[in-house]
């Protein structure tokens, strides 16, 4: 029942689908809109909420729950704060952070490049939010550590262990060559269980504890490193702690955010990864999806390995290719904005046909297109596909 469209909605609770055994009457709980217009829902609990398509409650706004007891049973009674005009335009967390991201654009749909088991607070929000849609500094800000790191190494500031470390996992990263690349890619997407499983310690706040039993990543290893005291008190003293501090909170930031990321991989088969190429390779942006789809684990050659790199280098533009693998059998879609980088890349077709065939694919067949450019869309668009997955483009 809708007593007022942007004030209150009376809701049902069923039995069958909703935590009633953990609700009472006259209990109250704030929760946020969560979905798109038309099809909104409220987590409560371990249970979704569906809102009737004409409450007129806008997805990222903060809403008051309250369960009431009535002669048919329980129900919920969502209304916007009291403190609210009586024609507000409920703001939430995430439109907030995409209002100083200058990403209003897509708050309509940005609720479908969150992972549904993310929190929706500003602390976790905002790290995927700014991996998703701005530029990285990673590269640049790694540079910078490593440099910082080396001074302090070099004063025995810096445990050799610790330093020797963290060259190895970030020399991990490092590689710009093809061969390079390629073992690369390779080795994240065995890691594809570890990352699913750092991604549930996020969800259950247990990340220390599971980043413990693991080899360190950049992440774990970076937070230990804000931890040295001997390292600190040497960047205090040349007077750059300040400096390091900066770099090592854009890092983890960044870190976080592909992390949280991940999350969809909870349900699916799903690997998503930034990969920080040095300032000197010419790539800017080189963000990478992997998915599986179609096929099950007893018949693994019905299975089509899809590989999307969201890409910006410095002579080519932004480019969106995508690489579709079923039993070795290869198709790879580029797309790009510039007339000139797609002339260019149909003239180097018989080159890239040879790079993955000698990558160890077979019958490989390339295409180019031209593309608008608009990420945003395609990140969107591959987040709602993350059942029933077609990347084909």
């Amino acid at each position: 029942m809708l007593t007022n469209p942007l004030r209150s909605v009376l809701l049902s609770l069923e039995a069958d689908t909703l935590p009633i055994n953990t609700l009472r009457s006259g209990q109250i709980m704030q929760a946020v809109v969560q979905g798109k217009r038309g099809a909104t829902f409220l987590q409560l609990n371990d249970s979704r909420v569906a809102l009737p398509p004409d409450s007129a409650l806008i997805p990222g706004s903060t809403v008051r729950v309250e369960i009431v007891e009535e002669a048919q049973g329980l129900q919920l009674r969502v209304s916007v704060p009291s403190a609210a005009p009586p024609h507000p335009e409920p703001v939430g967390v995430l439109t907030e952070l995409l209002r100083q991201l200058n990403a209003l654009p897509v708050a309509e749909d940005a609720e479908a490049l969150l992972p549904a088991d993310l929190p929706r607070r500003e602390d976790t929000l905002g790290p995927l939010l700014r991996v998703l849609l701005t530029r990285a500094t990673l590269s640049r800000d790694m540079a910078g550590l490593a440099a910082l790191l080396s001074e302090a190494h070099e004063a025995h500031a810096l445990p050799s262990a610790l330093y020797s470390l963290f060259t190895s996992l970030w020399g991990q990263f490092s590689a710009v060559d093809a061969e390079g690349i390629t073992a690369l890619l390779k080795r994240l997407a065995r890691q594809q269980r570890r990352e699913a499983r750092l991604a549930r310690a996020i969800q259950t706040r247990q990340i220390s504890g599971e980043l413990e039993k693991t080899t360190p990543d950049p992440r774990a290893l970076l937070e230990t490193l804000t931890r040295s005291e001997s390292l600190r008190a040497f960047l205090r003293q040349g007077k750059r702690l300040a400096d390091f501090d900066a770099l090592a909170a854009r890092i983890l930031d960044r870190l976080s955010g592909t992390q949280y990321q991940n999350l969809h991989g909870r349900g699916v088969p799903y690997f998503f990864l930034e990969v920080p190429f040095p300032g000197d390779s010419g790539i800017r942006r080189a963000q990478v999806h992997f998915l599986e789809e179609g096929g099950d684990t007893e018949t693994p050659p019905g299975k089509t390995h899809v590989i999307a790199f969201d890409l910006e280098t410095e002579h080519l533009g932004a480019l969106w290719v995508t690489l579709r693998v079923t039993n070795k059998q290869c198709a790879c879609h580029l797309r790009a904005v510039s007339s000139g980088v797609i002339q260019a890349l149909r003239g180097a077709t018989r080159s890239l046909v040879d790079a993955l065939d000698g990558a160890g694919y077979e019958n490989t067949r390339v295409r180019v297109s031209r593309w608008d450019g608009d990420r945003v869309r395609e990140v969107i668009a591959l987040s709602r596909r993350f059942t029933g997955l077609n990347l084909s483009g």
